[in-house]
């Protein structure tokens, strides 16, 4: 718990594995007939935990571990069947093996085509951002008013000339025209408030030119409070 809240998944998946599996084999050697084959069968929570969280490598390994120790189990401990084992856990652990397996195979093949068009996605995102002169943004609205914009497309360098973190560190307020700094202020209130915004604004650009900007914004309100808690626009 205290590895994942830190953000440390892979090893707390890891030790969770191997935390368990010492649990399971050594508890055999220690209990009787029945329980310890019983026992056993508790494996396979450990096999599906690696087919879910883990690679599908990992969770060949960790069957084939639950599977030899099934079979050398008998010879460290005589008290237990190895006729038992074979018709009972060690079946059933190939048996699940076998199905989280395949579960496990499409579950990566999903994931590599979700990837896949999430890269095609983001390429076709870059291609219109280069042919398109406006850009277009969105920022979200923080419970204390604050905007954080999430994403600016490339646009809004060649039109403005600045970077959106170059402009933030200087002060947003800088890019626009003193005299029209008020109505921004007044329009925003209003955006924050539900109403959609169209204005024109008189801009300076990184290198000192002036120019006219016409912006378009849409409020989206939070489904479960139904404040506004998020604004799209193109510029």
């Amino acid at each position: 718990y205290v590895l994942v809240r830190r953000g440390h998944t892979v090893l707390a998946g890891y030790l969770t594995l191997i935390c368990g599996s010492v649990v399971i084999i050594g508890t055999t050697l220690w209990l009787d007939d029945v329980t310890r084959v019983r026992t056993l069968n508790y494996s396979v929570i450990m096999i599906l935990f690696a087919s879910l969280f883990v690679s599908l490598r990992v969770t060949l390994l960790v069957s084939a571990f639950y599977i030899i120790s099934m079979l050398i189990i008998p010879s460290i401990n005589p008290l237990i069947s190895s006729q038992a084992i074979a018709q009972g856990p060690l079946r059933f652990v190939i048996l699940m093996t076998l199905i989280a397996v395949i579960f496990a195979y499409y579950r990566v093949r999903l994931e590599h085509e979700r990837r896949r068009e999430v890269i095609e996605s983001e390429q076709r995102y870059r291609l219109v951002s280069d042919l398109i002169a406006n850009y277009a943004f969105s920022f979200r609205i923080e419970p204390d008013g604050r905007a954080v914009y999430e994403w600016m497309t490339d646009g809004f360098a060649r039109i403005t000339g600045y970077q959106w973190a170059e402009l933030e560190a200087i002060g947003t307020q800088n890019l626009y025209h003193p005299d029209d700094l008020p109505r921004r202020t007044a329009d925003l209130a209003r955006l924050y408030e539900g109403e959609p915004l169209k204005a024109e604004y008189r801009i300076y650009t990184k290198s000192g030119d002036l120019r006219w900007l016409h912006v378009t914004s849409y409020p989206a309100r939070d489904d479960h409070h139904g404040w506004v808690n998020r604004c799209y626009g193109v510029a």
